[in-house]
Formats: C-alpha cells, sequence, structure tokens
C-alpha cells in the first residue's frame, strides 16, 4: 500500500498524527529546557505542564501506538519507521533528563560599590531544579578560592559529575586541581559564547533584575547578606515554567481550607510569598 500524500486539504486521522509528532517536539523543547520562538509555537501547539519526568511519562507505549494507529493511511513499514524514531526521541529526552540532574554551573557577577570599587559575586547552580547550591562574594577571586565554593556547594556525598564554566582566568591550575579531586569532569564553554552556560547566565541576569539594580552595595558583608535573603526566595518561592510553576524547593499547594492569603515580605522586602493562614 502506498502512502496517502498529505497537503493542506488532508484531514482526519492523517492530521491526528502530525498533532501527535509536533507534541513531540513540544515535550523534547521542555524536558530540555528550551525557549520556543513564536514561530515553533505554531507548530508546537499548547504548552506542555509538569516536570521532565512527567513529559517522558506521556511519551509511553500505548501513546506510541495511538500515533501510529492514528494514522492508518501509511503503509505498514512507514509506521513501523515512525515507532523506531519516537522510540530514538523518548531515550534522547530521558538522558538530557538525567544529565541535568548530574550537572552543575558556575559563573561570577561584578557588582560596583558606593565607594567605586568592584565585588565579584560566586554563583553556583544546579542544573535539575534550577536552585541556587551557593553564593559568596569577595574583592580578590582566585583559584583556590573559587574551588573552595565548589567544595562547600556539594555535599559529602553526590551524585554531580559535571562542571558548565567559562574560560574565564579565574579558573586556574589550583581549581583544575580540587575539581578533579571531587571527580568532576570540567565542561568549559567556548570563548564569547553565554549560551552554552545558558542556565547560569539566566540566573545572573535575574539577580541583577530582582535583586542588585534595587540595592547599592556598602562593602562583602553587606552585599552578602542581600543575596542570603534573595537565594532564600529565589529557591523556596520564585516559581519557573520548567518546573511547572512550582519553584527550586518543592511547595506544596494550599487549598481555601488553609485560610485567607497573606503577602510575607522576603528579600528584604524586595518580594513577596503568598500563604494562606488560618485565622
Amino acid at each position: 500500500m502506498q502512502r496517502r500524500q498529505c497537503g493542506r486539504q488532508s484531514t482526519g486521522r492523517c492530521h491526528q498524527f502530525f498533532q501527535q509528532r509536533s507534541s513531540l517536539i513540544g515535550i523534547c523543547c521542555d524536558a530540555t529546557g528550551f525557549q520556543c520562538t513564536p514561530g515553533m509555537k505554531d507548530l508546537i501547539g499548547p504548552q506542555h505542564s509538569g516536570s521532565p519526568f512527567d513529559l517522558v511519562r506521556r511519551s509511553s507505549q500505548s501513546r506510541k501506538i495511538a500515533c501510529i494507529q492514528s494514522c492508518a493511511g501509511f503503509d505498514q513499514k512507514f509506521r513501523r519507521t515512525v515507532l523506531i524514531q519516537i522510540d530514538h526521541l523518548t531515550q534522547q529526552i530521558q538522558i538530557v533528563v538525567n544529565l541535568l540532574h548530574q550537572s552543575i554551573a558556575i559563573d561570577f557577577a561584578v557588582v560596583p560599590t558606593l565607594r567605586f570599587s568592584l565585588l565579584y559575586v560566586c554563583v553556583i547552580l544546579d542544573h535539575g531544579r534550577r536552585r541556587i547550591l551557593h553564593v559568596n562574594v569577595t574583592t580578590n577571586p582566585t583559584a583556590a578560592w573559587a574551588a573552595q565554593q565548589i567544595v562547600e556547594a556539594l555535599p559529602w556525598e553526590t551524585n554531580v559529575q559535571f562542571l558548565f564554566r567559562d574560560g574565564d582566568g579565574i579558573y586556574g591550575e589550583e581549581f583544575e586541581r580540587r575539581v578533579a579531586g571531587l571527580s568532576l569532569r570540567q565542561i568549559v564553554t567556548a570563548r564569547a559564547s553565554p549560551w552554552q552556560n545558558a542556565y547560569c547566565e539566566r540566573v545572573i541576569g535575574t539577580l541583577r533584575r530582582e535583586c542588585l539594580d534595587h540595592v547599592v552595595a556598602v562593602n562583602e558583608r553587606q552585599l552578602k547578606g542581600v543575596l542570603d535573603g534573595y537565594v532564600r526566595y529565589y529557591n523556596g518561592t520564585r516559581t519557573h515554567l520548567s518546573l511547572a510553576k512550582n519553584s527550586p524547593i518543592s511547595r506544596r499547594p494550599s487549598s481555601k481550607r488553609d485560610g485567607t492569603i497573606v503577602a510575607l515580605p522576603e528579600a528584604g522586602g524586595l518580594h513577596h510569598r503568598y500563604e494562606r493562614i488560618a485565622a
């Protein structure tokens, strides 16, 4: 049996098949954290919700079989080919999800002070839940100091295997030696390619827009206190679309029976956490 040509006038089961294929593209984009352009949204359709593991689970064997059966106009060989491609795509998504939960990233931000000196903010981010693991401030970043931040950010027992960083001169021989002692594989981004460390770069941008642009740094101690307050807000309150509108440290959803909504100030009053509290 020959394949049916799918043009503009094709409807029914053939149209359902391509809707399923577009949904798989959307699942891949959501699971890997990529942002879809307006042109891609027309192809993908509605945005998917849920964690990456839920998105992978939706591509179960029953759904794949239903996807193939919905395209009855194609021959058996073509349907087997599509099934193999969907299996391969599901495996690739699972690999990406596993790698995200085994990798962290480090980067620095420069903050001017009231006396026109410069402070360097070190940010270490967990890729799996977009959680800020560690933040610290110094006036003189060295390789030994940067390596110590990695040691302080990771617990004694961890499954982290990859460290993403740029080629800054701060990461010298001492840094590489200490990181190698932690059994971490360093992934160095290309020169002038911040998108290769996109998660950490975006967190630093968020940190500037939502915190640093609203305060004036006086010294290391004052800036460290401001950053600690924002990190608590970022990890425990701030929602993320890639986490199904949950925070890096998961929050329990509340109901109307829990009480009235109360605004709790966080990060020195820059942001608020809204909770239902019984009267």
